[in-house]
Order: structure tokens, then C-alpha cells, then sequence
């Protein structure tokens, strides 16, 4: 670790706000995040803080998640043990001078082992893969040692800390093309995981991989290139007092939308759902399957 990063990540621990717990102070991105530094087109925006806290009684947790839900019922079935439990999605518009910033805030329950996750592995689930889903591909990797060396930068993978870069390739409704690398970092407590990551100004500049974007014509040529401000975003994973195996796992983002993509319309926004349901499921599945590999 760089001695310019070392005294930033002391810099930024020193700071930490009361919510974020001991063990998540060294995540920087998280801290960050949570402090109304991170800058999107020129605008401060601070994710909201989780609503579990490590150490919360069973009770404690269960009337955050009831009034999360907002009924008895709707908490029933969001802890609920299936592939199609609900999850609840919100979605704020936050309109700049030349974009408009999505805000999301996601709950969803699942079953597995908190011990057993593996941060790299789930940053890297998808790296080399394509995902399609509502009229959109996704393709991202995981950056390799050699190629984080020419930008000076480097990964660590320590159990309670790893850190990460991914680069990330998205073609929206066959209209616009976007990439970006995306920084990473995940911290680990007895009761949670914390994965962290913002758009890496380290690839602003023009070359192979940079933060840009293009529109795609109706005959599939792509314009100019853009550059692209990315976002920022946060994922906590709470280990559930009851249900036994139960982790509420909540995904609070922010992203930049210029309003060149669709003049401001939410055309995007309206797949936020579908994209939502379509991981999440995908995720239950891929839990459910490594509990019968590990079972007797």
C-alpha cells in the first residue's frame, strides 16, 4: 500500500461517522460513501446508512425489518425461504444540469453461511460472463495484477479486508453503450459483509479501458466517445437472528444518467425492477445450490 493511501485510509477511519461499526471503519469506500463526499457530476451524495446495525437483538432486528415491510404479513413473505420472495425496491430522481442522478435502495432476504462468502467470488461470480436481461447486456471482469500495475494501482485479498477493480461493459436497450472500472473494497464482521465500490477516476483519461460512453444508431454504429461520471454504491449482508440462515441483504446506489442517453425520460428506470428480480433470483438460486454441494 502507497504511503498517499495509507494516509488517506487513516485520514478517512479518523473520521468515520458513529454508524459505521469498528470492524467496517477500514473499508475507505464505505466510509466515504456514508459521508456525503463522493461527488457526482459535480453534486455531494451520501448513501443512506444500513438499517441493521451490527450487534441488534433478534427483536431489535425484527421491528426494523416490520416496519421496513410495513406490515406483519409483508414481513412474513419477505423472509420468506424461495426463489420468488418479494424484495422492496425505491427509486429516487435527482435531476443535475446535464443528468439526472438514480438513487436505489433494495431489500432482499436469502439463505446462506455469512462465514462461507466469499467477497472476490462474488465480485467476480460474472467476470467473463455475459448477463442479458429487459433488453440490456452486462459483461464485466475482474482486473488482473499486470493490468492494475501500468495504472499504479494494486488489489489485496485479505480476509477482512479485499479490495478489487472490475471492468465493466453494459449496452442499454441497444441505444447506448457504457464502460467504466469500478473500485471495490469489502469488510467483514462477525454479523455482516460490506462490499463498496465507486466508478475509478484512475481511468478518466482516454485508452483501452476508460469511463466513457457512446450511443448506438438504429444501423448499430456507435457515435463519439463520451466520458462517463459512473456511480457509487454499497452492499451490506446482516446475518439474521431468526430465521436460522437468514441474511437481509441491502443494496443502496447512486449512478449518473446524462440526459443525452434519453432526454431525462425514465426509460432506464423503468427496468430497474425487472434487472432487480432477475439477479436476485439468480443469486437464491446459486445460494440454494452450494448448500446441497456442502450437505451430508
Amino acid at each position: 500500500m502507497s504511503t498517499l493511501v495509507f494516509t488517506l485510509l487513516v485520514g478517512l477511519v479518523g473520521q468515520a461517522k458513529p454508524e459505521v461499526e469498528p470492524a467496517h471503519r477500514q473499508n475507505r469506500i464505505y466510509v466515504e460513501l456514508l459521508d456525503a463526499t463522493p461527488k457526482l457530476g459535480g453534486e455531494n451524495v451520501a448513501l443512506p446508512a444500513p438499517v441493521l446495525r451490527d450487534g441488534m437483538s433478534e427483536e431489535e432486528q425484527r421491528a426494523v425489518i416490520r416496519k421496513l415491510a410495513g406490515s406483519e404479513q409483508s414481513q412474513k413473505e419477505l423472509l420468506r425461504d424461495s426463489v420468488t420472495a418479494p424484495f422492496i425496491l425505491k427509486i429516487h430522481d435527482a435531476p443535475t444540469a446535464d443528468a439526472t442522478l438514480r438513487k436505489l435502495d433494495l431489500w432482499f432476504v436469502v439463505r446462506g453461511d455469512l462465514a462461507k462468502l466469499d467477497p472476490s467470488q462474488i465480485a467476480g461470480q460474472n467476470s467473463g460472463k455475459a448477463v442479458d436481461v429487459g433488453n440490456m447486456r452486462f459483461e464485466s471482469r475482474i482486473l488482473g495484477p499486470d493490468e492494475l500495475k501500468q495504472h499504479g494501482l494494486t488489489a489485496r485479498s485479505d480476509r477482512e479486508l479485499s479490495s478489487w477493480f472490475v471492468f465493466v461493459k453494459s449496452e442499454l436497450l441497444g441505444r447506448i453503450a457504457v464502460e467504466a472500472v469500478d473500485e471495490g473494497m469489502a469488510s467483514r464482521s462477525a454479523d455482516s459483509l460490506v462490499l463498496a465500490s465507486r466508478t475509478s477516476s484512475a481511468f478518466n483519461p482516454a485508452g483501452s479501458m476508460a469511463n466513457r460512453w457512446r450511443s448506438i444508431s438504429k444501423a448499430g454504429e456507435m457515435g463519439p466517445e463520451q466520458p462517463y461520471l459512473g456511480g457509487i454504491s454499497y452492499s451490506k449482508i446482516s446475518k439474521l437472528n431468526d430465521p436460522a440462515g437468514a441474511l437481509l441483504v441491502e443494496v443502496h446506489s447512486v449512478f449518473n444518467e446524462p440526459r443525452s442517453w434519453f432526454q431525462g425520460e425514465p426509460i432506464l428506470r423503468s427496468k430497474f425492477g425487472l434487472v432487480a428480480q432477475d439477479q436476485i433470483r439468480r443469486l437464491r438460486r446459486e445460494l440454494a445450490a452450494n448448500r446441497s454441494k456442502t450437505s451430508p
